[in-house]
């Protein structure tokens, strides 16, 4: 039997690949992806099982895309996964800070360390593709005069420094990633469900879907509007429910159907609860995995 295959935006040590790694547990193959519609292109086929995509920073908040292109292409969530995130300055060897011309690092990373980048306007904060892929180019052209923001794992697989540890605004810094598939499994320990909607004109329309939810005793954990694309005035709504029972959970479902239009129920799953210290010291070994490029 093939190992997995999993779909990540990034290549090899991003913070994709370290998700992938702690969900999935076992040896796998990652496809690696320049962008979100590229990884759901590759899931759309056969070659691909599942696809790891991060929904959310708990500093930088939403990646709204996101949400539609999981709707548009019909995956499921099936799993998620709550990450620490510690972003630090890497550099090749023997550099040192006041050599440093310009800082590069993906936009949502830069968006997470503005307060130490405040401090050294002397650099030009230039944004980039993914973490690990920033840092695999400072390695690869040997800059005395880059430097990369990314976390450990990059720094180990791609042999450089940390010259400045945790540069991050908030040490309490977590992605959430969804774990997505073309298929949605029955899980007996599902007790979280992402669903959408749009809603009908009228005054009151999302009051009254918060009533029914509050009627269901079923907790709200998150309500995310996205506009349509091409209706400026229109927004689709994303909402987390957290449930105890699956009866409870599909009376709750059929209800907000009847009220709402475009529903879509976006996948269950067991949720993720933030509570895991250890993951701030994981480190990938290279060559750990087998590595396979879009």
């Amino acid at each position: 039997m093939r190992p997995l295959k999993v779909a990540i935006q990034g290549i090899a040590a991003s913070y994709h690949h370290e998700a992938s790694r702690l969900y999935f547990k076992n040896e796998f193959d990652i496809m690696e992806c320049s962008t979100f519609k590229n990884v759901c292109d590759k899931l759309a086929t056969n070659d691909i099982d599942y696809a790891v995509m991060a929904i959310e920073n708990s500093i930088a908040g939403s990646i709204l895309p996101n949400y539609n292109l999981v709707k548009d292409y019909g995956f499921y969530i099936i799993g998620e996964l709550y990450l620490h995130i510690g972003f630090h300055l890497l550099t090749n060897k023997n550099v040192v800070l006041r050599d440093i011309k310009w800082v590069e690092s993906h936009p949502m990373a830069i968006a997470q360390c503005m307060e130490f980048l405040s401090k050294h306007p002397e650099m030009t904060i230039v944004t980039s593709g993914d973490t690990a892929t920033v840092a695999k180019k400072i390695k690869e052209g040997d800059y005395t005069d880059r430097a990369a923001i990314a976390g450990t794992g990059a720094a180990e697989y791609y042999d450089l420094e940390v010259l400045r540890n945790n540069i991050e605004d908030n040490p309490e810094n977590y992605t959430r990633f969804l774990i997505i598939a073309k298929h949605c499994p029955y899980d007996e320990k599902a007790d979280k469900s992402t669903i959408s909607f749009e809603l009908p004109d009228g005054v009151g329309q999302l009051s009254g879907v918060l009533n029914i939810i509050n009627e269901y005793k079923v907790n709200l954990s998150k309500i995310q509007s996205v506009p349509v694309p091409g209706r400026p005035d229109k927004y689709s709504f994303y909402l987390d429910l957290e449930w105890e029972t699956k009866d409870q959970h599909e009376y709750l479902l059929k209800e907000i159907e009847k009220v709402t239009r475009g529903f879509a129920f976006m996948g269950q799953y067991k949720k993720d609860v933030i509570n895991t210290p250890e993951l701030k010291e994981v480190k990938i070994q290279k060559g750990k995995f087998v590595l396979e490029t879009a």
